[in-house]
């Protein structure tokens, strides 16, 4: 779920597959595992030189309450991919620490 790609300038980590089962919607596990995953962020960019901190998160375009959850947690959309192994597009959303 959470996965990292340096670049000179950041550090940066990615969250990928984070998913909750529909029977569990509206619980706030969604909100935990995004809070889980930016604290280990943040751990690891704090043993770095440069603390300097974004995360992107890649959500299907059509998936309106993963995109509704990662705005609510501060990620900015920045792009869309897509994606023709799986003929989706990808909404694309960094947050900066």
């Amino acid at each position: 779920m959470f996965e990292h790609h340096q670049r000179a300038d950041l550090l940066y980590p990615q969250i990928t597959y984070c998913f909750v089962d529909p029977a569990q919607h509206g619980r706030g596990l969604g909100s935990a595992l995004v809070r889980w995953s930016l604290s280990l962020a943040q751990a690891e960019a704090t043993t770095r030189e440069d603390k300097r901190l974004k995360v992107v998160v890649k959500c299907f375009s059509r998936n309106v309450a993963g995109i509704r959850l990662y705005t609510r947690a501060g990620f900015k959309s920045v792009s869309e991919e897509n994606d023709e192994t799986v003929n989706e597009k990808w909404a694309v959303l960094e947050l900066i620490l």
